[in-house]
């Protein structure tokens, strides 16, 4: 379902765009099987009661992956930046990641937090 982000910055400003929201409820999950235009931003909340959620990023386009925690506070980054064939993945506790094109309208180290509207 569509979305509104909001990307609160450090330096008070905030960035907004429409996302595509998905819950997921697997341990395992592919990023590229969401069905997601090519340059199309998009939100995914994990809702399963593990520890971790392993991601495979293979044959994603050059995306960066927000990490944010269940208070919507961003916690760190992925980039995914393929240049050779083969599997990428990562190992993650947050349930909560927004996938964005590469590069972004912003750095990931100015980014405070997320709200979805």
């Amino acid at each position: 379902m569509k979305k509104e982000a909001v990307i609160k910055l450090v330096n008070g400003k905030s960035f907004q765009f429409e996302v595509q929201k998905i819950n997921v409820t697997s341990t395992f999950l592919a990023a590229a099987s969401f069905n997601v235009n090519v340059n199309e931003s998009f939100y995914l909340e994990i809702t399963h009661e593990h520890l971790n959620s392993s991601i495979d990023l293979s044959n994603l386009k050059d995306t960066l992956v927000l990490h944010f925690d269940e208070n919507d506070i961003m916690q760190g980054a992925t980039y995914v930046l393929p240049k050779t064939s083969g599997s990428f993945g990562i190992i993650t506790q947050s349930k909560r990641l927004l996938f964005l094109s590469y590069p972004a309208a912003f750095k990931p180290d100015e980014v405070v937090s997320i709200v979805i509207v």
